[in-house]
């Protein structure tokens, strides 16, 4: 750890400037009057701070929604409606006007969120981000003949470039969904097989779109630990990005699996499904993420209700005092799990939780 001499040593020997030892001793004690605030078992989690922040929204949404009825207003008023190139000068005109907006986003952002870092904001002109890419793309797709490849694509590239520039957390979940996406685009384009919704998730059917799913899924899933694993004490925005890219993660890889072994309706699936369930709570309290565990319980109250029959109600009834019971004792029983678990690489490196002892580790 770096103390207050080491800083002045350090002005003293000409390795920084004064101004930025301050910088660095504010931000030390900043970070760590945000770790005394916080709870041991709190998950940080924000989507707004302060009503004003819901206005601006509102505003924002008021204003993307005049300009997407102008667009659409402006983009079906041809010349010519008879002429053979009306529809390129349709989709044409759309392209344009969602350049348009994806100017005035960037306008937006570069004061609400690199400005005023303000959190509702950033999360709505992300979307509009998202929004507006996809446009561009869809427009694509039309001129080339294609009914859906582009338009995903096209918004998975807006929100990459709109991460990397504002650094907004909730893009990583949306350019994730994007991203999935555009691969079924491809897949589908490529396999000339038309999905329907099971089919994204349903690992006994056909196609490779289930594996799709659980692919990105774990690839979000290692993104997500990656950001747990640099800030540990959860003070700094790798704990937001962590956060989004776990809620993104959890269904893609609990979907598959769960809605897989519930289709097939056997005894011995419903108990792998019931043990699949318990081991993902198990790892949701292992990082200390609630949204694993959140995947699963759909299942598990659907498995309740097609086994036990009658007795289904008391079964969810017990089933939510156990959720409460583990929300209100989380760090306890955290706690007693990870003091159980053998050492493994990056244990010591996950969120800290209490000894028996009471020291914190």
């Amino acid at each position: 750890m770096i103390e207050q001499d080491d800083l002045r040593a350090a002005v003293g020997a000409g390795t920084i400037t004064e101004a930025q030892a301050t910088s660095l001793l504010t931000l030390a004690r900043n970070r760590e009057a945000v770790r005394a605030g916080r709870a041991p078992q709190d998950e940080p989690f924000e989507l707004f701070r302060g009503f004003n922040e819901v206005f601006i929204v509102v505003g924002l949404g008021i204003l993307f929604a005049g300009f997407v009825g102008m667009s659409e207003a402006i983009s079906l008023s041809t010349p010519n409606p008879d002429a053979p190139w009306n529809q390129v000068y349709n989709q044409t005109s759309v392209a344009l006007l969602a350049l348009s907006g994806l100017a005035l986003t960037v306008l937006l952002t570069r004061y609400f969120t690199l400005r005023r870092h303000m959190i509702a904001p950033s999360i709505a002109l992300t979307l509009t981000m998202a929004y507006f890419s996809g446009r561009v793309g869809f427009a694509a797709d039309v001129h080339l003949g294609h009914e859906f490849l582009w338009g995903p694509i096209a918004a998975t590239v807006g929100i990459a470039l709109f991460w990397a520039w504002a650094r907004v957390p909730f893009a990583l979940m949306v350019g994730v969904l994007f991203f999935a996406a555009s691969c079924y685009a491809i897949a589908a384009t490529t396999s000339g097989v038309d999905p329907d919704f099971e089919s994204f998730f349903l690992l006994s059917g056909q196609g490779i779109f289930p594996f799709i799913t659980l692919g990105v899924g774990a690839l979000c899933l290692i993104a997500a630990l990656r950001f747990d694993l640099k800030d540990r004490y959860r003070v700094t925005r790798n704990a937001a990005n962590a956060f989004w890219l776990h809620v993104a993660a959890a269904p893609m890889l609990v979907n598959p699996i769960a809605a897989t072994l519930f289709n097939l309706e056997s005894g011995l699936t419903n108990a792998i499904l019931l043990v699949f369930v318990i081991v993902m709570a198990l790892f949701a309290i292992t990082i200390d993420r609630r949204s694993f565990l959140l995947s699963g319980i759909g299942y598990l109250i659907a498995l309740i209700a097609t086994e036990l029959n009658q007795g289904w109600a008391i079964a969810v009834l017990l089933l939510g005092v156990l959720l409460i019971t583990l929300g209100a004792k989380w760090e306890a029983i955290r706690c007693g799990l990870l003091e159980r678990l053998p050492e493994f690489p990056g244990k010591n490196r996950l969120a800290p939780w209490t000894a028996p002892e009471g020291h914190l580790k």
